[in-house]
C-alpha cells in the first residue's frame, strides 16, 4: 500500500449537479463495505479542484494517485472512453470500475448484465402477449449523464424482439432530459398502438406516473409499465413499478470487495476480469396481458 492509512477513493460523475438515486445507493454500498473492512473512504467529485468536467476529474484523480493519498480506487458511473480510465490503468494502485465501458480493458469491473436485462425485459412482455412495445431510454447522452453502455441493453432488446415477433420502438431521451414528462408524452404519442412501455431511465420512471394520469391511462389495464433501474430506486418510488435490475448497493459492495482482494492478495495476482450480475425481475403488478388477451 502507498500510505500508512488505508484509504479507498470513490469517484462518480464529476459534472453532475446531484447524484442520481442509483449512483447514490451504489456509493452508499461501497462506502459501508469499505468501512466494515477497515478502510477509510475519500469521495472525489467535480467540486474538488473547482470542477473542470471530465478532464478536470481525470486531473484530480491523477494528483491523488501520484501523491499516494489513496491505496485503491472505485470508479462509479463511467462512460465509454472515460478520461479517468487511462489514469487508473497507469497507476500503481489497483482500481475497480462499476460498469464495463469501452476503454476499461485491463481493469477489474463489476456490472449488471445489460444484454441479459434487455432480453428479459422483452421476454417478460412477450410472454404476456404484448406485440407492440416502446422502450424509452438514453440514446447518445452527454458525458457523465448516462453511460452509453445503455445501448447494449437496447441492442439486446431489439434482437429479442425480432426473435419473439414483437414490434419494439426505441425512443431515445436526449441531452439532460430536463423535461422527462414531455419526452415520455412524445414517446407514447408516437406509438399510440403500444400496449407496454419499458423505461430504461430513473428520471422517466419517476415521471411516468404523472404522464399516464394526465392521459387517463390505467396501469396495467390500458398499458403495462416495466422499468430497468436499481431495485432500491423502484422501491422508493410513489408507484412501485415491475422492474428488472439488480441492487445498486450490491454493485458498490462487490466493487469494494474485489478491490480489497487485490490490495490484500499475496502471491501471483489473478487476471483482471469483469463480473456480470444476473438481472432479476420483481413483479409488482404493473404488467399484465394486453386487453383481449387476458
Amino acid at each position: 500500500m502507498t500510505t500508512g492509512r488505508r484509504v479507498l477513493a470513490l469517484t462518480g460523475r464529476p459534472t453532475a449537479a446531484r447524484r442520481a438515486p442509483g449512483e447514490q445507493r451504489c456509493l452508499d454500498g461501497a462506502t459501508s463495505t469499505a468501512l466494515r473492512l477497515g478502510y477509510d473512504v475519500l469521495v472525489l467529485d467535480g467540486a474538488e479542484g473547482g470542477g473542470g468536467g471530465v478532464g478536470g476529474a481525470a486531473g484530480v484523480l491523477r494528483r491523488r494517485l501520484d501523491a499516494g493519498d489513496v491505496d485503491g480506487v472505485v470508479l462509479l458511473d463511467v462512460v465509454d472512453a472515460d478520461p479517468r480510465l487511462p489514469v487508473l490503468r497507469a497507476a500503481s494502485q489497483p482500481g475497480v470500475v462499476v460498469g464495463a465501458p469501452v476503454g476499461a480493458e485491463g481493469l477489474d469491473a463489476v456490472e449488471l448484465d445489460l444484454e441479459e436485462a434487455g432480453r428479459l425485459l422483452v421476454a417478460h412482455l412477450a410472454d404476456l402477449g404484448h406485440r407492440d412495445v416502446v422502450l424509452v431510454g438514453r440514446g447518445d447522452p452527454s458525458p457523465f449523464r448516462r453511460p452509453p453502455r445503455a445501448r447494449r441493453l437496447q441492442d439486446a432488446a431489439r434482437e429479442e424482439a425480432r426473435r419473439r415477433g414483437v414490434r419494439l420502438g426505441v425512443h431515445p431521451l436526449v441531452g439532460d432530459a430536463a423535461d422527462p414528462e414531455g419526452e415520455l408524452a412524445r414517446a407514447l404519442g408516437a406509438r399510440p398502438g403500444a400496449t407496454a412501455v419499458v423505461l430504461d431511465d430513473e428520471e422517466a420512471a419517476v415521471a411516468v406516473a404523472g404522464v399516464l394520469a394526465r392521459r387517463g391511462t390505467s396501469v396495467p389495464e390500458d398499458l403495462s409499465v416495466l422499468v430497468r433501474c436499481a431495485l432500491e430506486v423502484v422501491e422508493g418510488l410513489p408507484t412501485p413499478w415491475t422492474a428488472v435490475g439488480t441492487s445498486a448497493g450490491r454493485l458498490g459492495e462487490l466493487a469494494v470487495r474485489q478491490l480489497v482482494r487485490r490490495l490484500e492478495a499475496t502471491g501471483r495476482p489473478e487476471p483482471r476480469a469483469t463480473r456480470l450480475l444476473t438481472p432479476a425481475l420483481v413483479d409488482r403488478g404493473t404488467t399484465a396481458p394486453p386487453r383481449g388477451r387476458g
